[in-house]
């Protein structure tokens, strides 16, 4: 019998998670929300997300912007589609096995 193990769980404000994981700035659409970061759910801005998302080991650079079972938006490390608002891309990736929850 095998042992199952958790990922790792991470909470951080937002601001930390900036400083840790730079996401880029959004060039596709001027004036994107969250100065300038934020991917669209649709259009070329998902085309971009897709493509990072399929990548070898950029996957672990893609992000959600989720509602939660309570209203509140957070940000989760892959890519969502349930209760997505909007995609991340970062220069730095997430560690993979760990889960992110970011508070927005």
């Amino acid at each position: 019998m095998s042992k199952s193990t958790k990922p790792a769980f991470v909470q951080m404000s937002f601001d930390n998670w900036v400083e840790t994981f730079n996401p880029i700035s959004n060039t596709i659409t001027p004036d994107a929300p969250f100065d300038g970061s934020m991917f669209e759910t649709f259009g070329a801005d998902l085309a971009e997300v897709l493509i990072w998302a399929d990548g070898k080991h950029r996957h672990l650079q893609v992000w959600s912007l989720v509602e939660g079972d309570d209203g509140d938006l957070l940000i989760c490390d892959g890519y969502h589609r349930v209760n997505r608002i909007g995609y991340f891309l970062t220069n730095v990736p997430a560690i993979a096995g760990t889960q992110y929850e970011i508070a927005v």
